[in-house]
């Protein structure tokens, strides 16, 4: 597993299941979407898919605020990138691309559960942003443990 999640070398060498492959595109693309729109619509980000009434807040906490999500979401967009590399160029970095990808979304999640915002939670539903990350750990659990898997016949992709 150590050798497969972390290759000698990246090169375009993978020998996991081409399922993971074809779940790490959309995935991928979905990330960068979600990067580039919480750097470049913010406040919209903010307020409809995490509910959160930056109206509430004041000025200087508004703009720490703003500026932390947009923060996010170029760091978001880069590993975004390297996913796009990874799919192109070094396909032997996708079982390590599911893994930041996953880490970066479970543990965010996690850092929620631990000290969640009261004025988010909607009659206890979750947001529509909170629905997407959790479809989104599933789908980066089910791709990591495919990326790992070989593939029968040991053909690389």
């Amino acid at each position: 597993m150590a050798s497969g999640l972390f290759p000698r070398q990246f090169d375009n060498d993978y020998r996991g299941q081409r399922f993971a492959l074809a779940l790490l595109a959309p995935i991928v693309l979905m990330k960068a979407a979600m990067g580039a729109n919480a750097f470049l619509n913010t406040r919209f980000v903010i307020a409809i898919a995490d509910k959160i009434p930056l109206d509430t807040f004041s000025p200087g906490a508004k703009e720490a605020i703003v500026f932390m999500y947009q923060a996010w979401g170029l760091c978001l967009f880069l590993l975004s990138a390297l996913g796009v590399l990874a799919l192109i160029r070094y396909r032997s970095m996708v079982p390590l691309m599911f893994l930041i990808l996953g880490a970066e979304n479970i543990v965010r999640r996690a850092l929620h559960l631990v000290d969640p915002f009261s004025f988010a939670q909607s009659g206890g539903l979750p947001s529509t942003g909170a629905l997407i990350n959790y479809a989104l750990i599933g789908g980066l659990i089910v791709g990591f443990i495919s990326s790992l898997t070989p593939r029968r016949g040991g053909k690389r992709a």
